[in-house]
């Protein structure tokens, strides 16, 4: 199994052993189709959990029920864990989106090919996701905007942008 990390546990909900998660994935709903999660920290599963029930809640929550987890002492055991599913069972993704482990480490060019330098990091701050590259001088960061953005191209591991707008909406640490 390749662990693919979908949400990140936030807190117990209730007494029943329901759990509030926060989605960091955009094309994986949580809903009882999923079936089979594996609950643990970022670089080691820990358990394997069926979910029972699923309920959406707003912009990227959900609220879950899982086999085996039945009061709110389970559930606190998993606060701040990580939910993974197998990547094999990641839907394929429409032309234009890309997974955020696939930009870490592009390298940001100016459409004047100009090295801004590399993806370090892509929050999500509700509007827009911000990207936060980091150069010799220091952390750029900038909204990802479609006027911003010309090109992504994975098969170069550059993300192009338009060097005028870049300008307009950079800030610098």
């Amino acid at each position: 199994m390749t662990p693919f990390i979908i949400g990140q546990i936030l807190k117990p909900q209730g007494i029943k052993g329901e759990i509030k998660v926060k989605s960091l994935c955009d094309v994986v709903s949580f809903d009882s189709r999923i079936g089979i999660i594996f609950v643990g920290d970022e670089n080691s599963i820990l358990k394997e959990h069926k979910i029972k029930n699923a309920r959406l809640s707003g912009k990227g929550f959900a609220y879950l029920s899982l086999l085996g987890v039945d009061d709110r002492n389970s559930a606190e055991l998993l606060k701040d864990k990580f939910i993974f599913i197998d990547e094999e069972d990641v839907p394929s993704l429409e032309e234009g989106i890309f997974f955020v482990k696939d930009l870490i480490n592009c390298e940001v060019m100016t459409d004047t090919n100009e090295s801004l330098g590399k993806i370090t990091a892509i929050d999500d701050f509700g509007s827009a996701d911000v990207i936060t590259i980091k150069n010799e001088k220091g952390e750029l960061r900038f909204p990802h905007l479609e006027k911003v953005i010309k090109k992504i191209d994975l098969n170069k591991r550059q993300l192009i942008v338009i060097k005028e707008e870049f300008e307009k909406v950079v800030v610098s640490n």
